[in-house]
């Protein structure tokens, strides 16, 4: 062969990027453009990433923070998945979650169990350890031990009592509290978590069932100590709770059942339909124009109160109808001015939250709130053009929102069990992505643990609270997660190109599963289409500085790339990447590597 001049293999880097776009034309499109997804996300620091999971809470220990210990046995006698061991010299005891031949895993380990002693269940000795491992050296083995040991756990973490779903949902003081009806759905109890699970508080009154509760941590009588849960659920008087008195409001209204509510400028703000009414400044109880007290009006019905990030001399309220937007400037009934921002948008109950600014979902898809220090006024911009149809087939569902300012996130979710996760840096849109739960979101709070970590909570149409961002599952089921990125035609979109490998760039902290497939020519079936293949990627690393013996691997990295089957001739081509696991850590996909040589025109 020669003389024969072969065309040169070339590589494109493709950088996963943009999130999910629904409807610009695909040669318009960047490569790393995603067409269809469910259950990644646009990460902060480029690539998309699976999610974690959720797992439901009510105080006792959480299934993500069980751990498990493996031992080597002699076994002599049975050993079933279910009983208790203990070790003879030591006294320890563990629960057995899983027996493989000489393999024994246990969890809810009580003391420290030693090599060479014998174990015994139930008095009788059946076996003897021969060493103690820890944690598998193997991935796969170790993703599976922890879910197992996950799993004994999650059995213990009961529902808020009562019936239909979680009606409200908050996180104060290092709680969790939640609202649900009783069992006859004949009055609506409140709860808070405790390490023997939920709790009922006595309110001293009895509260009418089938509200939706909103509740805000502020402090309107000032002072270091006075933070306090405020709230309202359209269907009982407001209320004030520091933790441990609970005080309705009165507010003199006819029907004093307030809706929203806000905490602005040492005021306490309830709605009421389209009016906004607010208390004397510095004291929540005081309702009288006389000492500061006032009404405002809107055109519509309230659905939103958000305190916005403020213009350049103050801070500001923002007053939300369905289809109209309004700001409250001043600090007092003596200044205060409701101006209209803009007449014809507005937002859907409960979507409001505010990062840099404020955002929030309307019919139209979901906007932003910013200010601009050149006019001293609002700029207001559309951030989900580009998957209309996902917005329109859900405008009317939105049911909660929440904040992830780690992951720069805006979430929206909605009562068909999926949500939206749209992420944001310095004001910058990286992507929208949305995501597919197993249950329906009906409220949502996050909250900084003492330890300045953030944590977020939401409320289930199936009576769970459960935790967000926590866990490798869906509480204990498996995580379903999908990307088909655009066609790509590496640049020339009528030549055929014969592919020949690809890599994936991909980095996390624990082991990865991945299944990669892709469609070419446009899915045609003039080509061959592949298969699917699944490919496994170990990304544990360990820190000299950080490990306990016995307790850790040496092979693991952070980034690594994952050689793949890429074969074909074709035009263009979407590649696939899918998990469904309730092992797997989250992990990001953060490029591809396409190996390819030019062929022929398209005739």
């Amino acid at each position: 062969m020669a003389g024969m001049n072969f065309p040169p293999v070339k590589y494109e880097l493709v950088r996963l990027q943009g999130g999910l776009d629904q409807v610009t034309p695909t040669l318009s499109l960047a490569s790393g453009i995603a067409r269809r997804a469910a259950n990644f996300e646009c990460s902060i620091n480029g690539g998309y990433t699976r999610i974690a999971g959720y797992e439901r809470f009510d105080g006792k220990p959480s299934p993500s923070a069980a751990i498990y210990n493996l031992f080597l046995c002699t076994l002599t006698g049975p050993v079933a998945v279910g009983d208790e061991i203990a070790g003879m010299s030591t006294g320890a005891v563990g629960k057995v979650i899983l027996v493989e031949g000489g393999s024994v895993v246990v969890t809810r380990e009580v003391g420290t169990f030693i090599a060479s002693e014998g174990i015994a269940v139930t008095g009788g000795q059946v076996g003897t350890i021969d060493e103690i491992l820890g944690i598998a050296v193997d991935g796969l083995q170790d993703a599976t031990y922890a879910a197992l040991a996950a799993n004994e756990y999650r059995g213990d973490i009961g529902q808020v009592p009562g019936s239909g779903p979680v009606r409200g949902v908050s996180y104060f003081k290092d709680t969790v509290y939640a609202w649900r009806n009783n069992e006859a759905g004949t009055a609506l109890k409140m709860y808070e978590s405790s390490p023997a699970g939920w709790v009922e508080l006595d309110l001293g009154v009895t509260l009418a069932p089938g509200g939706r509760v909103v509740n805000v941590i502020g402090n309107v009588f000032g002072g270091p100590s006075g933070k306090r849960m405020y709230g309202a659920d359209g269907a009982n008087k407001g209320f004030e709770f520091d933790g441990e008195n609970y005080v309705q409001i009165t507010t003199g209204m006819g029907v004093d059942t307030p809706s929203q509510v806000a905490v602005h400028k040492s005021h306490l703000f309830f709605s009421f339909g389209a009016s906004l009414q607010f208390s004397g400044i510095a004291d929540a109880y005081v309702w009288s124009p006389i000492v500061g007290a006032g009404e405002l009006a809107m055109t519509d019905v309230i659905t939103n109160l958000i305190q916005l990030p403020g213009d350049q001399s103050s801070g500001a309220l923002g007053v939300y109808t369905r289809s109209d937007t309004s700001i409250l400037y001043g600090t007092s009934a003596e200044d205060f001015k409701l101006s209209s921002y803009n007449s014809g948008t507005g937002a859907l109950a409960y979507t409001a939250q505010t990062m840099d600014q404020a955002y929030v979902m309307d019919d139209r898809g979901v906007l932003g709130l910013g200010t601009s220090l050149n006019f001293g006024n609002f700029v207001t911009a559309t951030l989900t053009m580009n998957i209309r149809p996902f917005i329109q087939a859900r405008r009317n569902l939105a049911s909660a929102s929440a904040v992830n300012r780690e992951k720069g996130q805006y979430r929206v979710f909605f009562s068909d069990r999926n949500a939206l996760y749209i992420t944001i840096i310095n004001g910058k849109l990286l992507g929208s992505m949305p995501v597919q739960f197993n249950c329906a979101v009906t409220c949502c709070v996050e909250g900084e643990t003492p330890d300045g970590a953030e944590t977020s909570f939401f409320g289930a149409d199936d009576g769970f609270v459960c935790r967000l961002d926590s866990g490798t599952s869906f509480d204990g089921a498996p995580i379903p997660a999908n990307l088909n990125l655009v066609f790509n035609a590496s640049g020339s979109p009528r030549i055929l190109k014969r592919y020949r490998k690809a890599s994936i760039e991909m980095t996390g902290d624990s082991y990865a599963e991945v299944s990669f497939g892709y469609d070419m020519a446009y899915g045609s079936n003039r080509v061959g289409q592949a298969v699917d293949a699944v490919y496994d990627n170990d990304l544990r690393s360990s820190y000299w500085d950080e490990m306990n013996w016995d307790n850790f691997v040496f092979d693991g990295v952070g980034v690594s790339p994952t050689e793949v089957d890429l074969q074909g001739t074709a035009e263009n081509l979407s590649i696939r990447l899918s998990s469904v696991s309730a092992l797997l850590q989250p992990f990001t996909v953060n490029s591809l590597l396409i190996h390819y040589s030019m062929r022929r025109g398209l005739r």
